[in-house]
């Protein structure tokens, strides 16, 4: 007997014996919840919303998602003692000044006593960010000339001209965003920049690069004026349905208009297959618009 109790002491006190967590107690405005702010001059709520269920679907399953009141709970695992994490987003509408994020979870309850205090979940954040970044590089691919509003003129300034193409600036000041872009001969290569990110890409359009229905994570080969190649890692992205774009994720803005020169050739390849060249001039001209723009957000 006393064998008996001694065990049931034991798992009492290390809370052996778990119950369910209801999702219906894991609600926004938690005491417990972390709470975030993004600039709606850079995001919309379908970038929102889109990055949200991605973070909350890596490694948990999504038990609630309802858009139209912003709400997502997932289970951290396939059993019904799996905590839940809640994400939350107001306000709802398309556009808006700021969007607030609520991250709140709560770990079933232990035998032993009260729930554990709830806490927010800091992998799910990180997670969210980076869809936010991805998101915000395959705009940039999908509109490489500044058709997702970073100026008001769809086209952007015209800062260069020459028989070989044309250097276009988009500047965003609200938004606080940058980007050049070098268009020739039905294919496009740019620069872009947005601070409250902060996202910095190099963003390549054309008719040769393959169209896909997803974003892929591609190992690609680049080969300079000069006849150096290097193989790096980037972005495939949806473009429509003839051809897909291409983003590389750049550190460091400044330091790739440091190495930016007035000619160079731009050739990439995938899988030995050429899908993309293209020559510019005027690029010291571009670069001095682009750090003016800089200076300016």
């Amino acid at each position: 007997m006393k064998k008996i109790v001694s065990f049931l002491v034991i798992a009492l006190l290390t809370g052996c014996a778990l119950t369910t967590v209801n999702e219906e107690s894991v609600t926004q405005g938690s005491t417990e919840a972390k709470v975030f702010e993004l600039s709606g001059g850079v995001y919309n709520y379908d970038q929102v919303w889109k990055a949200a269920v991605s973070a909350m679907g890596n490694g948990m399953n999504i038990i609630e998602n309802h858009r139209p009141s912003g709400t997502i709970k997932s289970r951290m695992s396939s059993a019904s003692t799996g905590k839940v994490v809640g994400f939350f987003i107001r306000p709802t509408r398309p556009t808006a000044d700021v969007y607030t994020i609520e991250i709140v979870s709560k770990k079933p309850v232990s035998l032993a006593g009260l729930p554990e205090a709830t806490s927010w979940e800091p992998s799910v954040l990180a997670d969210f960010k980076a869809a936010l970044a991805q998101s915000t590089h395959q705009a940039a691919a999908e509109n490489p000339q500044g058709k997702n509003n970073l100026a008001g003129d769809p086209n952007g300034t015209v800062i260069f001209q020459s028989s070989t193409g044309s250097w276009f600036l988009t500047q965003d000041n609200a938004a606080k965003s940058c980007a050049i872009t070098f268009v020739a001969n039905g294919s496009s290569a740019g620069y872009l920049l947005t601070r409250a990110e902060p996202a910095a890409s190099f963003v390549l359009v054309g008719p040769k690069v393959p169209p896909v229905n997803k974003v892929l994570k591609e190992k690609l080969t680049l080969t300079s004026a000069d006849g150096v190649v290097q193989t790096v890692s980037a972005l495939h992205v949806p473009r429509d349905n003839k051809n897909g774009a291409i983003v590389f994720a750049l550190t460091d803005m400044q330091a790739g208009m440091k190495a930016m020169t007035d000619t160079d050739t731009v050739n990439v390849a995938l899988n030995g297959v050429n899908i993309f060249m293209l020559k510019w001039t005027g690029g010291f001209k571009a670069r001095e618009s682009m750090l003016k723009c800089m200076r300016e957000i």
